[in-house]
């Protein structure tokens, strides 16, 4: 993507394209939001805040790889979704 942010923080429309998902998901009070960061993952943490759920994927290795970082957070739910 050639830029100086976490790919998650590339403005879409004059705003971060995770915020755009987490915000959504905000929207219903029910759930919790995980989100696996990695490299500049302090960055997404600061910008996001506080009341999310965070799990440090030290190695990029794909999706997969990152459930299974999150595996035992995710494994308190009965459902989950998971957007790469």
């Amino acid at each position: 993507m050639n830029s100086e942010v976490p790919k998650p923080l590339v403005l879409l429309k004059e705003k971060p394209m995770i915020k755009w998902l987490t915000d959504t998901l905000k929207l219903f009070s029910f759930i919790d939001i995980c989100v696996i960061i990695g490299h500049e993952g302090e960055k997404i943490k600061k910008y996001l805040g506080s009341d999310l759920i965070y799990v440090f994927q030290n190695q990029q290795k794909g999706t997969g790889h990152a459930v299974q970082k999150a595996q035992s957070v995710i494994e308190k739910y009965k459902n989950i979704l998971i957007f790469p």
